[in-house]
């Protein structure tokens, strides 16, 4: 059976050594002094192996100091019974190289040849169910002359079965306003672009060009419920670019308005390699003079074809106002008390089902002072004064939870509720409390698919809250127990320090009492999990060691059985691959790492 010490024999370095974490493993001579029912062995005065069931994949990040290679998935990951990984291989890196730039006829200007500056943005979806797949972002350079890349970016080469990749080069934006220095943003020159691509070697893309001859245009006015142009406007097409899926995007080019007139150009194909809008997009204007309250317009559902769209703001406006709003909550002796630091978003919304206008949108977004006011600038007119609504997110690890409800515009206090405070232990297999393990609550995926959209981006707002356990091993975190009617559940993540022999673990679905009248709830007393200690060697296309790479090892979700029991499951329902232990390579490529071997649940 294994040994009761919680420290290892320290082994000299030496080729061929593992350099075992210092406190991670008990000590053993033999076979015996290990858990030999799993199939753990005693290799060089420690245990190793015996690791926990399910099947695994792997994904091994290079060293930055080696460009040449890339960071690689291994869609089916084994684990061995004696915790020898051997050697874990990392592919070597190819580059797509280009360069980007507007759409130009002869007759216009400009037209200097000149690259223009854009995110460059490479992805592809995962080689195994739930993984993150690959993301790379690159800048390409503005005013590169012509016959010069402007970018390249490292990938991992296409193989078989892999899908494509998709690359999007969005030009670069100056945000909210235009350039101050009265140039041109690349934004305003040309729309997005996206594409697809297999590449198994160096790729050389040529020249990129947004936008062609073809493209749609969106002209229009904007103008107030009188028909005079507003002046200080930036418009832009939100939609899909190859994926009706994905979040709502710029779909086109950026128009910053001094007049009223403005004009986009929407994305579109000049050949088979780049995809088109997918569905309809919603045109918006929104006010950059930060001096003037405005709304921001949207005409939505529009077809992607070149026409003509006026957007007019709503009559009965109403005037501008300051409005101060206390956030009051109670705090730990049942006083009233102001709540500082809070995140308040105020929204008003009008819409209206006619030509010119789809929906009218005023919003604040401010933090609490010190004095717990939240100093908003909002328009009183009934076109709002009936649909503001608040949101109030305290800030982390506050004892205080959220508040979404409507607001009247009279100033008078918002009294946030109390969370609930979620209590417990982590204790040894002795049942002593063990301390300085950091916890951390995060919602679980059928609490996030169990609200809308509105439900969803507002807990995603909301900073998870996290805790150390203290010597004798307590710990409480301040969770919020329901949001808007779906009551929540958490995933708690507990993070050990050197010195404990436990791998990193997670308690998945922690179910909140359904009683809007408790305050606290006291978790059963959680122990550290039996612990697998796996070692291999990380190394490069050729079988060289490399030091300082990582290898992330993770468990694929085979039970997909939550997207039928939640609400709002997204559209792929893709249950994510749980990461379960990494470890970084030694100079000499060894890597070690730590996994939990959880028991089943009931």
């Amino acid at each position: 059976m294994r040994a009761a010490e919680l420290y290892i024999v320290t082994l000299a370095l030496c080729a061929g050594c593992l350099d075992v974490p210092a406190g991670k493993q008990p000590q053993c001579t033999t076979n015996a002094d290990c858990d030999v029912s799993v199939g753990e062995v005693c290799d060089q005065g420690a245990c190793w192996g015996g690791p926990p069931a399910g099947q695994f994949a792997a994904i091994v990040v290079p060293p930055s100091a080696r460009p040449d290679l890339i960071s690689t998935e291994v869609p089916a990951q084994a684990l061995a019974s004696d915790g020898d990984l051997g050697n874990v291989s990392m592919g070597a890196a190819i580059t797509v190289a280009g360069r980007v730039e507007p759409f130009c006829a002869s007759s216009s200007n400009p037209c200097s040849g000149d690259s223009i500056g854009a995110t460059v943005t490479v992805s592809r979806p995962s080689r195994f169910p739930g993984g993150p797949g690959f993301t790379a972002v690159a800048t390409a350079t503005d005013g590169v002359a012509r016959g010069t890349d402007s970018f390249s970016i490292s990938v991992p080469p296409t193989m078989a079965g892999d899908e494509p990749f998709t690359i999007t080069f969005t030009p670069t934006s100056t945000g909210a306003a235009p350039p101050n220095n009265g140039t041109v943003s690349p934004a305003e020159l040309a729309p997005p672009l996206r594409m697809t691509l297999q590449a198994t070697s160096d790729t050389e893309l040529g020249t990129i060009t947004l936008g062609n001859e073809d493209s749609p245009v969106i002209t229009g006015t904007l103008t107030d419920a009188q028909g005079q142009p507003l002046e200080k406007y930036r418009v832009v097409a939100l939609g899909h670019l190859g994926d009706a899926n994905a979040p709502l995007t710029q779909v086109s080019t950026v128009d910053y308005t001094t007049t009223g007139q403005y004009s986009v150009t929407l994305a579109g194909c000049s050949d088979q390699t780049c995809e088109d809008i997918i569905g309809t997009v919603t045109l918006e204007a929104s006010p950059y003079d930060t001096t003037v309250a405005a709304p921001t317009l949207y005409a939505p559902a529009l077809q992607p074809v070149s026409t003509e769209q006026t957007l007019s703001q709503p009559a009965a406006m109403g005037n501008p106002i300051s409005l101060a709003i206390p956030i009051q909550g109670l705090n730990g002796d049942g006083a009233v008390a102001a709540v500082s630091g809070a995140h308040v978003i105020v929204t008003g919304t009008f819409v209206q089902d006619m030509v010119g206008l789809g929906s009218a949108v005023v919003q604040a977004d401010v933090q609490t002072g010190d004095d717990g006011i939240a100093n908003v600038q909002l328009l009183d007119g009934n076109a709002f004064a009936a649909n503001y609504a608040i949101e109030v997110i305290p800030p982390a690890n506050s004892a205080l939870g959220v508040y979404a409800k409507p607001l009247a515009l009279d100033g008078s206090p918002i009294r946030v509720p109390s969370r609930l405070a979620l209590s417990g232990s982590v204790v040894d297999g002795n049942g002593k409390g063990v301390g300085n393990i950091s916890i951390t609550a995060t919602p679980s995926l059928r609490f996030q698919w169990s609200l809308d959209a509105g439900g969803q981006s507002l807990l995603a707002e909301i900073p998870p809250a996290t805790a150390v356990t203290d010597a004798s091993g307590a710990f409480t975190l301040d969770v919020d127990p329901i949001l808007d009617t779906v009551w929540a559940y958490y995933d708690l993540d507990f993070t050990v320090p050197d010195g404990v022999q436990a791998a990193d673990w997670t308690h998945t679905e922690i179910a909140i009492p359904r009683d809007p009248t408790q305050t606290s709830y006291a978790l059963a007393a959680e122990p550290l999990p039996a612990t697998a200690f796996m070692h291999g060697t990380l190394v490069d296309a050729a079988g060289i060691a490399v030091g300082a790479g990582e290898l992330r090892i993770f468990e694929i979700e085979t039970d997909n059985s939550l997207c039928a029991q939640v609400t709002n499951p997204p559209a792929s329902c893709a249950i994510p691959a749980q990461p379960l232990g990494h470890g970084t390579s030694a100079a000499n490529g060894t890597v070690q790492l730590a996994l939990p071997r959880m028991p089943d649940a009931p």
